[in-house]
């Protein structure tokens, strides 16, 4: 990696709704309650689908296909994450918005629901048009 540039990759961010019940979802909106990554692996044949729940980071890989076969009712976004070696400032515990901004490169520390990350990327990234 060059240490000036950092490096970069496209993610596609999945924005979904959770059937998580904890107290604190009342106050997300209902259609960005929950957020993973996937991205294509560097040959192209697979998925590789991140996420984290309950502070535990979990890969999965599956074969290619597109990505509204397997995702149909979802929001998804295109974002080409830069990053560079400084590490990013967390103020808040590992939940997935914050697990999403540290993989995609996102130091934006008031950034802290789906429904802002959303936004943020709106405005700085590339809505996912489908496949």
């Amino acid at each position: 990696m060059n240490e000036s540039t950092g490096c970069s990759r496209l993610y596609y961010v999945i924005f979904s709704r959770s059937r998580c019940t904890r107290w604190y979802m009342r106050w997300l909106d209902r259609y960005f309650r929950h957020i993973t990554l996937l991205r294509r692996s560097d040959d192209g044949d697979y998925w590789i689908y991140i996420g984290t729940n309950g502070g535990n980071v979990w890969v999965d890989t599956f074969p290619y296909c597109p990505i509204r076969d397997v995702f149909p009712d979802d929001v998804i976004m295109e974002y080409r994450s830069v990053i560079h070696p400084k590490p990013t400032m967390r103020i808040w515990h590992l939940n997935c918005v914050e697990f999403v901004k540290s993989v995609i490169g996102v130091k934006n520390v008031l950034t802290i629901t789906p429904l802002q990350l959303y936004k943020y990327i709106q405005k700085h990234g590339v809505n996912y048009k489908g496949e």
